[in-house]
């Protein structure tokens, strides 16, 4: 569906996701529109289902600029946008699907989809990992053209809420799609190892069902409400997000919007050592990179000191606002939108 804000416009968004479709590629879209609203900038937004949309010609007329939340959009209306800028995310570049047919088809079609982004005006990728599989899948890499730029969130609600390891009951958030990548099984089984090592319950809001026990109270937050998610992430202790790397079936953590959303509330991450994570979440300073073994999360905490948890908590809460402010994004585009 094309909506037309302006019959002059010289900027295009198309993007296969928008609200009110969930998830964080309508989040993505939705900070690209604000940045360009910002900059005093007319432009149109066209949301695409699938590929035969893209080939059948939606377009009413030809545009200087074409922002891509999906390269799909770049590839299959290059001859009507002057410029194409795309914003790769993750698992769309690695050209593989648990779909037979789309497998099959994004093989046969890797090298031709490799060729739009090497011909586009620029190429702006969320993690240096990302970048890196896109090079392994044989991008020619270019410095004048394609380019790095971490992930921003809105903060327009951020606040600091203060949270302790004193406190009687240690809350926990994992929040993310119940796919096997995400690892959702593991963040409850490790919600036990928390539970035991700090001698608390744990009390786990996460998006999957699972039984509460004498260590972890579950509740499932999977239908909730944006506002109320944030009110959640805001009063949790910690969030999780363990995913795995499943590249080789066509899933990994580009970044992990989550570290951020729970950033912007004092909320530090622990997150796995995979794909973009590890950038995401510094180290000791914004949260904690851990192995996947139960024995690393029992020494974790049963070291981790009050005092700490807060110098974190305080740390990315501060980083998140200077540092993934989506502000970020109206300098970026200014600067690329400007480029001759």
């Amino acid at each position: 569906m094309l909506h037309i804000n302006s019959e002059t416009s010289e900027i295009l968004i198309t993007t296969p996701d928008y609200p009110p479709k969930l998830g964080g590629l309508s989040t993505f879209t939705k900070s690209i529109e604000r940045a360009l609203q910002n900059l005093g900038l007319d432009y149109d937004v066209l949301v695409w289902d699938n590929v035969q949309q893209l080939k059948g010609n939606p377009l009413k007329h030809k545009y200087k600029y074409g922002l891509h939340i999906h390269f799909f959009g770049a590839h299959y209306l290059s001859h009507y946008i002057d410029r194409n800028i795309n914003f790769i995310h993750g698992s769309e570049i690695l050209f593989t699907s648990p779909n037979m047919l789309k497998r099959i088809y994004k093989k046969l079609f890797k090298r031709h989809f490799l060729a739009s982004l090497e011909k586009s005006f620029f190429n702006v990728f969320i993690s240096e990992f990302t970048l890196k599989k896109t090079c392994e899948r044989g991008l020619k890499l270019s410095y004048d053209r394609d380019i790095v730029f971490h992930n921003c969130i809105d903060i327009s609600s951020a606040k600091f809420v203060k949270k302790s390891l004193e406190d009687q009951v240690i809350n926990i958030s994992c929040i993310a799609r119940d796919v096997p990548h995400k690892n959702l099984d593991y963040a409850f089984k490790v919600s036990k190892v928390i539970s035991m090592a700090l001698n608390k319950t744990v009390h786990l809001f996460i998006t999957k069902d699972f039984p509460s026990n004498e260590f972890v109270k579950v509740e499932n937050i999977s239908k909730v409400s944006n506002e109320l998610r944030g009110e959640i992430l805001s009063q949790c202790h910690f969030n999780l997000l363990l995913s795995l790397d499943h590249s080789d079936r066509g899933f990994y953590e580009g970044f992990g919007l989550t570290v951020l959303e729970a950033g912007s509330f004092g909320t530090p991450s622990i997150v796995s050592p995979f794909g973009g994570l590890v950038e995401s979440c510094h180290d000791g300073d914004t949260g904690w990179i851990l192995p996947l073994r139960d024995n690393a999360f029992s020494k974790f905490f049963s070291s981790l000191t009050d005092s700490d948890y807060q110098r974190v908590s305080k740390s990315v809460y501060e980083h998140t606002r200077l540092s993934h402010n989506e502000s970020l994004y109206d300098h970026l585009l200014a600067r690329v939108m400007n480029e001759q």
